[in-house]
């Protein structure tokens, strides 16, 4: 049995499907949502009888919820806009943007890198002085906090990852200045997509690793029979300029295929207890909300699934340890970026408030400053 706001979800799309039932977008849709449903993994011939408000659980649970997701995305969308300040409880977060020197050539400007969101200014882009790293970084991927109050940002290439603090200028707009830079090794080839990059809350070990997806760039650590990925790790040290890799853990993803649009590390952050926390994110054509919804799933090392999100491609992660509220970014493309709040583990819809519309604006890393 689905809770209230599957139902209303469901009544929603199923009225607006019997309008427009004969554009074949919609038959694609429809006919992606079925697919996936019979793909999406099962570990045991009882996963069949698990519903949805048994989350989280394994897995298997996701294979009664697939169609659901893909179906109600468009809906939870329409249903889920929330001012800044149902979403952020009087926080303020900074986020990082996966722009890229190719698409400031295009627009004719240095698009954002950095920006800070909080209820009062809504969006606020932080500055980067001319001199700096950051100027030419390619695809910021994920975004850390430290115990000093500095930030690290990271390349998904690994090549690059920049340490910087945050000040105020003459006119007290937000400025980054870095101090440091490292970079991740990857074994095997060229790993060129690592969204999800964490360090222990102990500050013993960086974890990072590739998002699980093919790419025609990269040897992806990713075997397709068992469908397990790679978290790999180093000792972490404050002055270190490279860290080599070792693997930490192996895996299981949600996904039951190997496709380019189905991102299994989107985001990764280590829980105080220790417990590594990951979002995957299936965007099936890549093109944002409307046209064919997303869906993000919340999971861990444990082989749970924790969250399920619809409607946005999640890329950004924080959990508030006091409250075990999760705080959520998306990159939806051209329909830009969301902030949702969500309790762990809850099989709740999360709230959710748009930031700013616009490809360049989509969130990929989050922390509260």
């Amino acid at each position: 049995m689905l809770n209230l706001f599957h139902q209303k979800a469901l009544s929603y799309v199923v009225g607006k499907l019997k309008e427009i039932s004969d554009i074949p977008r919609v038959k694609q849709s429809i006919q992606y949502a079925k697919d996936f449903k019979q793909k999406v993994k099962a570990k045991a011939t009882e996963a069949a009888k698990v519903v949805y408000e048994n989350l989280p659980s394994k897995k298997v649970g996701l294979a009664l919820v697939a169609t659901t997701a893909v179906l109600a995305g468009a809906a939870y969308y329409q249903m889920s806009k929330n001012p800044l300040s149902e979403v952020l409880d009087g926080k303020q977060f900074l986020v990082v943007h996966d722009n890229k020197p190719k698409n400031d050539a295009k627009a004719g400007r240095f698009l954002p890198r950095l920006a800070l969101i909080d209820e009062k200014k809504g969006y606020t882009e932080v500055k980067i002085p001319e001199n700096s790293p950051l100027r030419a970084s390619n695809d910021l991927e994920s975004l850390i906090k430290r115990p000093d109050g500095s930030f690290i940002a990271c390349q998904s290439d690994g090549k690059a990852c920049f340490q910087f603090r945050l000040r105020q200028d003459e006119d007290k707009a937000p400025v980054a200045d870095v101090f440091r830079t490292f970079s991740l090794g990857t074994p095997k080839g060229e790993y060129t997509n690592i969204e999800g990059v964490a360090i222990s809350p102990d500050s013993s070990k960086i974890y990072w690793s590739h998002r699980g997806n093919p790419d025609k760039n990269s040897e992806v650590p990713f075997d397709e029979q068992t469908h397990l990925t790679h978290i790999f790790s180093a000792p972490y040290s404050d002055i270190a300029t490279r860290f080599t890799p070792k693997v930490a853990a192996i895996i299981d993803t949600p996904f039951a295929e190997k496709r380019v649009e189905l991102r299994s590390h989107a985001d990764h952050i280590v829980t105080p207890q220790g417990e590594h926390l990951l979002v995957a994110a299936a965007d099936p054509e890549d093109t944002g909300t409307k046209d064919f919804p997303p869906f993000s799933i919340v999971h861990n090392d444990k082989d749970q699934c924790l969250n399920l999100v619809e409607g946005d491609k999640i890329e950004g992660m924080y959990l508030d340890p006091k409250t075990n509220n999760l705080y959520l970014g998306s990159d939806n493309e051209a329909e830009g970026a969301r902030v949702c709040k969500v309790a762990l583990g809850s099989p709740d819809a999360p709230r959710c408030a748009t930031v700013l519309k616009g490809q360049e604006y989509g969130i990929s890393g989050m922390v509260q400053v």
